[in-house]
């Protein structure tokens, strides 16, 4: 879970409209400085070291907080009993993926 927070604050740094805060940035520099930094600007600064960090922050917290179960050989088996228990998808199951497919 920590890793999914660490890395979503990562991709959110890394693209002008990812979140709130950078295009204020983006316009707060036009303001004060007369620089446009716009869309691929953006994303030409960051792509660097939002890739390194996107690759080194799941590697140290794997180290600083190591998982405790490593193994699951039957997570297959035990995914596709569930499954099997579920049944079929329901009408509204299939019209729902369809939507995010399409999406």
């Amino acid at each position: 879970m920590l890793t999914c927070f660490q890395t979503s604050c990562i991709s959110s740094a890394m693209f002008l409209t990812a979140m709130a805060a950078n295009p204020l940035c983006a316009t707060l520099t036009l303001n004060s400085i007369n620089q446009t930094i716009g869309w691929l600007d953006w994303a030409k600064a960051a792509i660097v070291p939002g890739l390194v960090s996107l690759i080194l922050v799941p590697l140290i917290l794997y180290v600083i907080y190591p998982p405790t179960l490593k193994s699951s050989p039957d997570a297959p088996k035990l995914a596709r009993e569930k499954l099997e228990k579920m049944g079929p998808m329901t009408s509204n199951e299939k019209i729902m993926t369809a939507t995010l497919f399409l999406t």
